[in-house]
């Protein structure tokens, strides 16, 4: 389940920033007498020893489970609430008593800095703490920094600014131990939840639009069968059998060990990469790959808008050299032409203005295809293309396609969209090829013109 291309495509999404980690239980390990264990398993035994059980704790309850000791608690009383007011209680006291260090996979999530949205599934602040101590010594100012926390009551949702866009942020999209305050403690809180999550008033809506949009990174959250793929689903608009340009990466010690889990995955989200190994290993080897890039710090870069009208050139960084050339050509003829350059050089926060100027502004789309195109599962140029596909639908009938796509010598064209294939594709060869390529753009341009476009 762990295809042979997935390092690649994950480590250029995240340069790309097109990456939403989500954090589980499994990656907050904690040090108590000498070994680490998750902050969860500790807080269960301590509960376990902690609570008032009436008669005693039951022998079936899991003591390293908090699913386990907090609903067997609280079944045991006819009055749930007040049970889990205690367990708040407890579990405020547990936190504040110990005073762990930030454990040292966040803080290597933390250190790759294109990972600018995280969020995060557990009730603690150890997340935050690290990636203020990484990233800001531990003193961010309010540009910088900014933390949600999901309610019922208020969905908080993030904004989708540019400038929030370049904050690092952290969602606690299931809550925060606090009195009074709804977080998930139980499997069925976590459920309730997710009901929420469906609703028009408590929904995080950019939050959620968001995680539909990007690459999501799974990182050791421990559900059950069921609750991964209703979460999984949840952080989607459309059935995970669909076509996508996104994939989910997953390092989960239960998931890649639960069989039916696993035959899911391969039979109806194929785009989902399981790793083979813990959430912490994965880390730990996404930390390193990340790292062995060698990636300087880029200031960000201005916005500079495209022309309006321009033909927009879509292509994938290792084929920047073939795209200026054909770029050069087409100006030659004096046809207005836009690419984004700087995305070579540190990634693309701007990425929804791009998608936009596709959707509404763009002129033609020209796809640059390539056997570097062939070669990669997902990317900033897939996204791009799923744009240009669906604006392509408002040119139905027309007779003057949207899309034009323009094939680089020895491309195979196997994993492009049907619309892509059913075109004339023309050849930028530097010759004949181009020539023709060319002038077939500048008369579809001289077509839109006399149209009054």
């Amino acid at each position: 389940m762990w295809e042979d291309d997935a390092w690649d495509d994950l480590l250029s999404a995240i340069g790309e920033q097109s990456v939403v980690p989500i954090i589980g239980p499994e990656l907050v390990v904690v040090e108590v007498d000498g070994e680490r264990e998750p902050l969860t398993r500790f807080v269960a035994r301590t509960l376990h020893a902690r609570l008032p059980w009436p008669g005693g704790a039951p022998a079936s309850v899991d003591a390293t489970s908090l699913n386990d000791v907090a609903s067997t608690f609280i079944r045991m009383s006819p009055d749930p609430e007040r049970q889990r007011k205690t367990i708040t209680k407890e579990i405020g006291r547990v936190l504040t008593e110990t005073d762990f260090p930030t454990p040292e996979p966040l803080r290597k999530l933390a250190e790759i800095t294109p990972l600018r949205l995280f969020v995060n599934l557990t009730f603690d602040d150890l997340l935050e703490r690290a990636l203020m101590e990484v990233r800001y010594s531990g003193a961010p100012n309010e540009l910088q920094f900014r933390s949600h926390i999901y309610s019922t009551n208020q969905a908080n949702d993030i904004d989708l600014t540019p400038a929030a866009m370049n904050m690092t942020r952290v969602y606690n999209l299931l809550g925060r131990v606090a009195p009074g305050k709804p977080y998930v403690l139980t499997e069925e809180d976590l459920l309730e939840h997710i009901r929420n999550f469906q609703g028009e008033s408590t929904r995080p809506t950019n939050l959620f639009e968001t995680l539909n949009r990007n690459n999501l990174l799974f990182l050791g959250e421990g559900y059950t069968d069921w609750l991964a793929r209703f979460f999984l689903r949840a952080t989607k608009n459309a059935p995970l059998s669909w076509q996508r340009t996104v994939r989910e990466f997953v390092a989960d010690d239960r998931a890649r060990v639960d069989a039916n889990f696993v035959a899911f995955l391969r039979q109806f989200s194929r785009a989902t990469q399981l790793f083979p190994g813990s959430a912490v290993d994965f880390v730990d080897e996404l930390h390193q790959r990340w790292k062995a890039l060698d990636r300087p710090n880029r200031p960000t870069r201005q916005w500079h808008e495209p022309p309006p009208n321009a033909i927009f050139l879509s292509y994938t960084r290792a084929d920047v050299a073939q795209v200026r050339t054909f770029k050069q050509a087409l100006e030659a003829h004096g046809v207005t032409t836009w690419f984004d350059e700087d995305q070579l050089e540190s990634g693309d926060p701007w990425l929804e203005r791009i998608e936009q100027y596709i959707k509404s502004q763009a002129l033609l789309f020209v796809p640059i295809l390539s056997e570097a195109t062939e070669a990669r599962a997902q990317g900033k140029f897939r996204r791009e293309w799923a744009c240009a596909v669906d604006r392509n639908k408002d040119h139905t009938g027309s007779g003057i396609p949207f899309i034009v796509p323009i094939g680089l010598k020895g491309t195979s064209f196997r994993r492009v969209p049907p619309v892509f294939r059913e075109a004339d594709i023309k050849e930028h060869d530097g010759g004949v090829g181009t020539e023709r390529a060319v002038a077939r753009i500048a008369e579809i341009v001289t077509m839109l013109k006399n149209e009054g476009v």
